[in-house]
């Protein structure tokens, strides 16, 4: 309170980013495959162990509520111990009870995914879990199935954050429709409302780490990047991931933290499903179809809208990113624009008059970019070579309630890496969605890889899954891009740790405090 007896309200940070996806399908820890719900989750739950990279990428792990962890010879059995005096944010013990239920929960809801939310069948592939044993309150052993290099990475994503099952208002979907509304984490924030626009975080008085600096951390869904710019200059946003290029330059030059965050996001273009040509036969099949439009697109212009090739801009062909086993340049950049060429496929593939296609997108910005430029570019490129497109326009809700297998014909889509691992990124990415990859087909062959753990064979297996993906894949990757953020000059302590989702909010710290704090020490 005050001197006149009023409340005083917490210290407020307002961050916009666009929300791309719906909101609240993707909040319950063992559904967040998108990346407002994993910046969300981030925040508000825990995980056993929290993992970073040194300078050239290498994994590292830190304790969590877990302050120590052994592992057993054969990479098969995990035993944690969890530190002392845990509590969730309703104020019960964090015990082993708590973990055997959460990753328990993890495993059935990817048996038995939610129908708003079929990308979640991913999660009991996350971890090749077999049983959760409870040695006593404080300690845990997670048995695997089979020997996995990247387990323990598994283990400290979003999917495997610890949730009070106390809290949770369980059913047949052991929480996943109540869990979209409230939160039930130990986390140093709890969500204090949620809407499809608008999410609103509070400190958590009971967090067992250093008490956050700010006490509300407001989101907002920002998917027009020069109102969002406009809003900075005016002091109604904190922080924008939302800002062009252009707009990052301009607002670096006004005295603004600015920064390109990369985010191993990459905008995929795809032959949906089993759509038919006219003479019958599926377009995703007709190899010369497929390569014809690779050759069709104009990698260089799609960069420059991003702001051209660079540090952070870079040509990326299929799932695997400079730093990570199997990475080619060559695969980077298979495919360069060749019209002469494309149209000669064309022929070949039984099309010399062309063909006529939809041409599917849904609104977005993606990296300060609206995707409709890009949409505009592609659809330029294709009736070059004799692909002429109707578009067909949804929204991010519309498209991702749309069933993969209903999706019509040609798609610009989005695909996005949950922990950039450099291990076992291109499994994941390349088998779980298939409007953006291998579809589960594959799932045999990247699990082969996943038990290697000599790195140099991993990569080899990993070289030859990308050749075979170029070669016969019903899609190409355009190339990856970073995420332009601006941060208002009266925050310090910006923290993107190394996931997709978004900043660490525990870490930022207002000027004033910060640089006292500095002179003090």
């Amino acid at each position: 309170m005050d001197k006149k007896g009023a409340k005083v309200q917490p210290s407020e940070v307002r961050f916009s980013c666009p929300f791309l996806e719906p909101v609240t399908p993707y909040v319950d820890p063992a559904t967040a495959y998108t990346p407002i719900g994993s910046l969300i989750v981030y925040n508000v739950y825990d995980r056993l162990v929290e993992r970073r990279t040194d300078r050239i990428g290498r994994n590292r792990f830190i304790p969590s509520l877990a302050e120590k962890w052994d592992i057993s010879r054969d990479f098969l059995e995990f035993r944690f111990k969890l530190r002392p005096g845990l509590r969730f944010a309703s104020g019960r013990k964090i015990t082993s009870e708590s973990v055997k239920f959460s990753l328990e929960r993890l495993i059935h809801i990817g048996e038995n995914p939610p129908k708003s939310n079929p990308i979640a069948r991913a999660s009991s592939r996350y971890v090749p879990l077999k049983e959760v044993r409870v040695v006593d309150d404080r300690r845990v052993d997670l048995v695997m199935r089979a020997r996995w290099a990247t387990s323990l990475i598994g283990i400290s994503t979003f999917i495997c954050s610890i949730v009070d099952e106390a809290s949770i208002e369980l059913g047949k979907d052991l929480g996943h429709h109540w869990l979209r509304h409230h939160s039930a984490g130990s986390g140093p924030y709890t969500m204090e409302s949620i809407s499809e626009h608008r999410v609103v975080l509070a400190q958590n008085p009971r967090y067992w780490g250093d008490r956050p600096s700010v006490g509300r951390v407001v989101l907002l869904d920002g998917p027009d990047p020069e109102t969002e710019e406009t809003k900075m200059k005016d002091g109604r946003l904190d922080i924008t991931s939302s800002a062009t290029p252009q707009g990052l330059i301009s607002l670096g030059g006004l005295g603004f933290g600015t920064r390109r965050v990369p985010t191993l996001l990459e905008p995929t273009f795809t032959v949906v499903n089993d759509i038919k040509g006219p003479d019958g036969r599926p377009l995703g099949e007709n190899r010369h179809f497929v390569t014809a439009f690779k050759h069709a697109l104009d990698y260089d212009r799609l960069a420059r809208c991003f702001g051209g090739w660079g540090e952070t801009v870079e040509p990326a062909q299929t799932s695997v990113l400079r730093g990570m086993p199997g990475y080619r340049r060559s695969f980077a950049s298979r495919y360069k624009q060749d019209l002469r060429k494309a149209r000669d496929l064309m022929a070949k593939a039984g099309y010399p008059k062309g063909i006529e296609v939809d041409l599917t997108y849904w609104e977005a910005n993606w990296g300060g970019v609206d995707n409709k430029d890009l949409v505009e570019i592609i659809r330029s490129n294709l009736k070059d070579v004799g692909i002429r497109t109707k578009l067909r326009k949804y929204s991010g809700k519309e498209y991702f309630e749309i069933p993969v297998e209903k999706i019509p014909a040609l798609t610009l889509s989005m695909s996005g890496y949950l922990v950039p691992d450099p291990d076992d990124l291109m499994r994941r990415r390349m088998t779980w969605i298939n409007i953006s990859g291998h579809d589960y087909r594959a799932e045999d062959e990247f699990a082969s890889a996943l038990k290697e753990t000599d790195r140099k064979k991993r990569s080899a297996i990993y070289a030859a899954l990308q050749e075979r993906y170029l070669r016969e894949g019903a899609g190409i990757y355009l190339l990856t891009f970073p995420c332009n953020v601006v941060i208002s000059p009266r925050l310090r302590g910006f923290d993107y740790p190394p996931h997709w989702g978004g900043p660490d909010f525990s870490k930022l710290r207002f000027a004033l405090a910060a640089e006292e704090k500095a002179r003090r020490s």
